[in-house]
């Protein structure tokens, strides 16, 4: 993973020295759901919903308002496999071979500013509830075959950071603000 610049950081709280520029510490909520289709031929694995709670203390504020919220799910082991293809790839087009192969491994989503007051909510903290969606793909899941078990309940491979989660909030005043987050599968999440 690359160096984190100075709007990122890992976990749901942003350093100490960043609250000015960055004052919403990142909380959310993950529920896996079945895929719209059980269809083994379903080029949809599942579902996860995410529920994001931007907090923070009103004194650190000072008129801060969130503008948007997006989120980018990438699948870290498919894009470190894709990158060694390419390169392979590249090696190959030196040698006068041709090989099309063109795979997503990130999905973005923009969410949604739920009207009603979230549960953590309390009287010294502001927070803005979001909700979003993302639909993870079969071929994102080991193999990419009909053989796995659908919907949260695939074994990870064990590697923490198999999946990386950025949450992305931006400011009226234009400055964007990213929490990352790991998981070893693209279902569970949580927020240490």
């Amino acid at each position: 993973m690359t160096a984190l610049g100075p709007s990122q950081w890992k976990g749901s709280h942003p350093p100490p020295k960043n609250t000015s520029n960055c004052p919403y510490n990142v909380e959310f909520t993950a529920k896996p759901i079945p895929s719209a289709s059980l269809h083994p031929h379903s080029i949809e694995a599942g579902r996860v919903q995410l529920d994001v709670f931007l907090t923070g203390s009103s004194t650190s504020l000072d008129n801060k308002k969130v503008k948007d919220v997006n989120a980018t799910m990438v699948n870290q082991i498919k894009q470190q496999i894709l990158t060694n293809k390419l390169e392979e790839d590249n090696n190959d087009a030196i040698q006068g071979k041709q090989n099309n192969n063109n795979s997503n491994t990130s999905i973005t989503i923009k969410f949604q500013l739920q009207d009603k007051p979230s549960n953590i909510n309390n009287n010294n903290n502001n927070t803005n509830h979001w909700i979003g969606e993302f639909i993870i793909p079969s071929t994102w899941l080991e193999g990419g075959t009909e053989t796995f078990q659908r919907s949260g309940s695939y074994t990870p491979s064990g590697d923490q950071t198999a999946f990386s989660l950025q949450i992305s909030y931006k400011l009226t005043d234009g400055k964007i603000c990213t929490a990352l987050f790991n998981s070893a599968d693209a279902f569970h999440w949580s927020v240490t």
